[in-house]
């Protein structure tokens, strides 16, 4: 197969200065990412307060004097839940079967006797919540509120409800929330914790009737709550009402709360109507806690804050035979992540928002341009200059079509993945020469590539420069896609610029069929295959097939080392092989699987920078760290190639296609 005629220099020139001028823009977005990174650096260390509770029970005191204590060590905030029926402080929830049972000890006349007697001419109920007048008066206005409203068995002299009946067991009032304690988190707040909420879901089956919005949110604008959260897999009131919930949540003042791994139906709606105001939370899951050594913990939430822009840390409670030591824990992590946080640059205080600069049509115009010049450039040196031309002009028309009637995130998407799948290719072929390399011009030539392949990095943000990828309210398209075509488009076009497909060519039909196949080949594809397999499966927003204890344990030390980990697929895989094959040319047999492989490490860089809720500074320094191992891994292994195999990098590598010497 003979390469398509090329284009003309100036044709050259003029791609090259537009992918330029939309790097140039990608970096400015970017610098101006960084900006907004280092200008909302405020996190706050929360407590859940049923845990409070349940810690001071089993030590036999009081909660006012645990929370004092973690307030001490560095606390500032309390993530109040709705109360269950067992929370319920000033009421008591009893099964009406119960009640009818034990009312007659009580004595006729009593609280007991009457709330049965009243509730016997009620078939309908199930529940019979007894409490006094204030208190129940509050918990009634609060079911209502939520379309399930109680019956009013009886009242005091001052016509209060002191007994309330519900067609709902106490297992269904335990999934719809009964409220919150509204003076006791008063009073917390008073003593300068900030409260943030976490209210349930409302599921129809168990509240049919109509929802006031501004009652239930109420409390939240009553405490100040900096943001309110949700409990459930579903947002109260999905599908049909998220946007009144979105509205009265805005009157509050209130951000929305995303607790981080925990994706909710309805969240993205709500967050829209907000501006995208969006506050995320990191907190370790019990069972994982129980086997987590306290540096380990530490780690996790510092980790969450500086490299993933999480700004409210909830500070597990400990739960072991030892209620002291699980104080003494839960006050010594506090004090730890608020010491490394404060070393980071972190202030503490109501949590911040951070918001990514605005990238408008002309900008998403200029950077889908470069990526159609950077389709161009690829196959220029790939010998496919026509088929290139024609792939830039349906990307070209394709992307105008999506900015005109598109919806604005799917646009990002598609920008993204684009510069996602042509700056890989690129950065390799502007590298790939026949003859082969000493080690320094290698060296020289893989600091090339990881440039170019950060310049796409620097596409994935001005792409993705929007809160809800900040956020990871939406998530990135295709990242199996363009952790895969790269690295094939890369074989094919290094077989077809040295010419490692003439001896396919030259066999046809049965030939081709009977022709055998050289053991390294066969090595060769084995190996390609196997790590297209652990990359496909290790990739994604939902992975297959997760870390070993073993990486994960070299993952934790180079954390400890570095601050910031380098990527095992870059450092220790992609960019040695990148070397390798720099130094022992593109004229070798084997080149094609050897570039194919070493894409790894430049689709990985790419990658890297499309994870747009890291901050900018996380991001550029994994990248440099990735370069610097690469480079001295690759040098060795050269090195140590060189020794073995003086011969295998001398001269131009053989005849085209032909196994090494």
């Amino acid at each position: 197969m003979q390469p398509t005629s090329r284009p003309g220099r100036w044709w050259r020139i003029l791609c090259a200065a537009v992918c330029l001028a939309a790097t140039a823009v990608g970096g400015q977005v970017t610098r101006g990412g960084h900006r907004a990174d280092l200008a909302n650096r405020t996190g706050s260390p929360a407590v859940a307060d049923a845990e409070v509770d349940r810690l001071a029970q089993r030590l036999g005191a009081d909660p006012a004097e645990i929370f004092r204590r973690l307030r001490d060590a560095g606390i500032d905030a309390v993530l109040a839940k709705e109360r269950p029926a067992a929370g319920l402080e000033q009421a008591l929830v009893v099964d009406r079967r119960v009640l009818a049972r034990v009312a007659p000890a009580a004595g006729a006349g009593s609280l007991l006797e009457r709330a049965a007697a009243a509730s016997a001419s009620r078939p309908g109920l199930s529940t019979v919540v007894l409490g006094a007048g204030p208190s129940l008066e509050e918990l009634a206005s609060f079911l209502e509120a939520k379309g399930a409203p109680p019956e009013v068995l009886l009242r005091d002299e001052q016509g209060r409800p002191v007994a309330l009946g519900l067609p709902l067991a106490s297992t269904d009032l335990d999934e719809l929330g009964l409220g919150f304690d509204v003076d006791r988190l008063e009073d917390l707040r008073r003593q300068g914790f900030r409260i943030y909420l976490q209210y349930r879901a409302i599921p129809p089956d168990l509240a049919p009737g109509p929802r006031d919005w501004e009652a239930l949110l109420a409390p939240a604008r009553r405490l100040e709550a900096p943001a309110v959260f949700f409990n459930d897999r579903e947002l109260p009131g999905y599908p049909d009402e998220l946007e009144p919930l979105a509205a009265v949540l805005e009157g509050t003042g209130a951000a929305a709360g995303m607790i981080e791994g925990f994706d909710q139906r309805g969240f993205l709606t709500v967050a829209r109507r907000l501006g995208y105001r969006v506050v995320r939370l990191h907190a370790i899951q019990p069972a994982e806690l129980a086997n987590m050594s306290q540096a380990r913990e530490v780690e996790r939430y510092r980790l969450a804050a500086a490299e993933r822009n999480i700004r409210v840390l909830l500070i597990r409670v400990h739960h072991t035979d030892d209620a002291a030591a699980d104080l003494e824990r839960t006050l010594q992590v506090t004090e730890a992540v608020r010491a490394q946080l404060a070393a980071a640059g972190f202030d503490f205080g109501d949590p911040t928002v951070v918001v990514p600069p605005r990238v408008g049509p002309r900008t998403q115009t200029l950077m889908a341009l470069g990526v159609a010049a950077a389709v161009v450039l690829s196959g220029d040196l790939a010998g496919l200059a026509l088929p290139a031309l024609v792939l830039a002009g349906l990307w070209t028309a394709g992307f105008a079509g999506l900015l005109a009637a598109a919806e604005p995130l799917q646009v990002m998407r598609v920008g993204a993945l684009g510069a996602a799948l042509v700056f890989p290719v690129l950065s390799l072929l502007l590298v790939a020469r026949r003859a082969p390399r000493s080690l320094g011009a290698a060296l020289a030539a893989y600091g090339g590539a990881g440039l170019a392949a950060a310049a796409g990095g620097l596409y994935q943000v001005a792409f993705l420069s929007h809160p809800a990828f900040m956020q990871r309210l939406t998530l990135y398209l295709g990242t199996k896609l363009s952790l895969s075509l790269p690295a094939l488009a890369v074989g094919l076009a290094v077989a077809l610029r040295f010419g490692h497909l003439d001896r396919i060519r030259a066999l046809r039909g049965r030939r081709l069929l009977q022709s055998s196949v050289p053991v390294p080949w066969v090595l060769a594809g084995v190996a390609v295959a196997a790590v297209g397999f652990v990359v496909l499966t290790r990739s994604g927003n939902q992975p297959l097939v997760m870390p070993s204890a073993l990486e994960l344990q070299v993952r934790q030390i180079l954390t400890e080392w570095l601050g910031v980990r380098p990527r095992f697929k870059e450092f220790a895989f992609g960019h040695v092989l990148l070397i390798l094959a720099l130094a022992l040319g593109a004229g070798r047999g084997l080149a094609p699987v050897l570039f194919m492989l070493a894409a790894v490490g430049q689709m990985s860089i790419v990658n890297t920078f499309a994870h747009v809720h890291s901050p900018v500074a996380v991001v550029v320094i994994r990248w440099l760290y990735g370069l610097a191992a690469g480079a001295v891994l690759g040098a060795v292994l050269v090195l140590a190639l060189r020794r073995l195999w003086p011969g295998g990098f001398a001269g131009a590598g053989g005849r085209p296609g032909g196994p090494p010497p």
